[in-house]
């Protein structure tokens, strides 16, 4: 059954949407609700089980300041490998209320490492492939400093909220550039629901080869 719901998630996630279900009128409310859909734990440990070719990664996403309409958000993500964690990406995220059709999302990388160290499992192997709790030191991310923040240029998503209530976005043809294991630049497609995330991230090169990220469907 579990196998069924991932195929059927994955085929629907890849379905054009004609242009006149795209959009519906959002505001402030949908802004604060997308944020708490995304703020929390996240695991892919289930969806690891089923399918054996995907890891076992985990997101950790946090709201640390408000500045008027715009929301400040920590996220780190990571993998478990021989029961032990390895961060490998942290982000700020700079979420604001567009217009009445859309979310913006500005992406930004830290200077430093040094930040990994804010958020931490509470629970040891094997409890926390299921458990929820983290730690987080918010009076260190307090202290960032947002004029250090490196913003990832050719990576903003506007996302959009489709009529099953899901959130939904994508960045924008080869903009947002990178290097990572011989890409040239990354594509992102998600849609949030309340109690799921689907995310497929690739890398690519400028002709069109896939260099890194599943080819056969998104992260549940």
């Amino acid at each position: 059954m579990k196998k069924l719901l991932i195929l059927t998630i994955c085929v629907f996630f890849t379905q054009t949407i004609t242009a006149q279900d795209k959009f519906r009128i959002i505001d402030n409310l949908d802004v604060d609700e997308y944020i708490e859909r995304i703020s929390g734990r996240f695991s892919s440990f289930e969806h690891s089980q089923i399918d054996t070719t995907r890891s076992n990664v985990l997101i950790r996403t946090i709201v640390f300041d408000v500045i008027g309409d715009t929301t400040f958000l920590y996220t780190q993500q990571g993998e478990f490998w021989n029961e032990v964690f390895y961060p490998y990406r942290q982000r700020v995220y700079k979420i604001f209320l567009e217009n009445d059709l859309l979310i913006g999302l500005k992406i930004y990388a830290l200077p430093s490492d040094s930040f990994y160290g804010v958020m931490n499992e509470i629970d040891t192997y094997p409890t926390f492939q299921t458990d929820s709790s983290f730690s987080v030191n918010l009076q260190m991310l307090k202290k960032l400093d947002k004029t250090e923040l490196i913003p990832k240029v050719g990576c903003d998503i506007w996302i959009y909220k489709d009529n099953l209530g899901g959130y939904r976005g994508e960045t924008q043809n080869d903009e947002c550039k990178g290097s990572f294991r011989g890409a040239n630049y990354t594509t992102t497609e998600f849609v949030v629901y309340e109690h799921e995330i689907i995310s497929w991230e690739r890398g690519w090169s400028d002709d069109g080869e896939q260099k890194w990220g599943p080819k056969n469907g998104p992260y549940i």
